[in-house]
């Protein structure tokens, strides 16, 4: 049970880092392609011990992020969302899905 709690917990925490990392990356103009191919560098190999596979994290940031940056009555702008589609296309062509 508390390994189980812990492994959501990471799961959680690595989707909060992705979701800032993409949004300090849209901020700054960077583009998508090179952001994640920056972005693409933090398994580090931990994934024999347990921590979640990049597409997994990608995943639940769908779920728990983009959805709310790209519904009708966020205050994303246009551009910003496009951004946060292009971070997305380029993210599930990287790691999968």
């Amino acid at each position: 049970m508390v390994r189980h709690m812990c492994q959501v917990g990471a799961d959680l925490q690595l989707t909060r880092l992705l979701h800032a990392s993409v949004t300090a990356a849209v901020t700054a103009r960077t583009e998508a392609k090179r952001g994640a191919r920056t972005g693409g560098r933090t398994d580090g190999g931990l994934r024999p011990l347990g921590w979640p596979r990049p597409s997994d994290v990608l995943r639940l940031w769908r779920v728990a992020h983009l959805v709310h940056v790209l519904r009708p009555g966020s205050d994303a702008s246009d551009a910003g969302r496009s951004a946060f589609r292009a971070y997305e296309h380029v993210l599930t062509a990287t790691f999968g899905d």
